[in-house]
C-alpha cells in the first residue's frame, strides 16, 4: 500500500476507514505520504495503531505536506501521548487543515484509566 501511495502522480486523498492499520501500517503510509506531497486529506478512523503511529503522523505534519482534512476518530489505541504529539505538530507547522477530528479516541488519565475523548477542530464557516 505504501509503495502504491508513493507511486501514484496526483492522488490527493487516502482514506483506510477501519481496516485494522497499527503503528506499523501507519508509519509506512506517513512516510509514503511524506514523500509522495500531494495527498490533502488523510482519513484513518476506527484503526487500531497508537500514540507510535500518531508520532508517524505528527511528522508527516510537521513535513510540510500539504494535509487540509486529518482524520483520526475513532482510534481507541490513541492515547494521550499520540494526541499531544498531533497536536504539537500542528502547532509547530502552523497547520493549515480545514479539518481535523481526533473524536472518540482514548486519552488516558494519570491513573492510567482511559476515557473517551471528543476532539474536533474545524476552520469552516457555519
Amino acid at each position: 500500500l505504501a509503495q502504491g501511495i508513493s507511486r501514484a502522480a496526483g492522488l490527493s486523498e487516502v482514506h483506510l476507514r477501519h481496516t485494522g492499520v497499527g503503528d506499523l501500517g501507519v508509519s509506512a503510509v506517513a512516510k509514503a505520504l511524506a514523500e509522495a506531497r500531494t495527498v490533502q486529506r488523510l482519513a484513518l478512523p476506527g484503526n487500531i495503531f497508537g500514540d507510535r503511529g500518531a508520532q508517524a503522523i505528527a511528522q508527516l505534519i510537521t513535513s510540510g505536506a500539504p494535509l487540509l482534512e486529518l482524520d483520526l476518530s475513532f482510534c481507541l489505541a490513541l492515547g494521550h501521548a499520540g494526541v499531544a504529539s498531533v497536536a504539537g505538530a500542528i502547532a509547530e507547522a502552523a497547520f493549515k487543515a480545514a479539518e481535523v477530528d481526533l473524536g472518540a479516541t482514548t486519552c488516558s488519565t494519570a491513573s492510567g484509566a482511559g476515557s473517551p475523548g471528543a476532539v474536533s477542530w474545524s476552520s469552516r464557516s457555519s
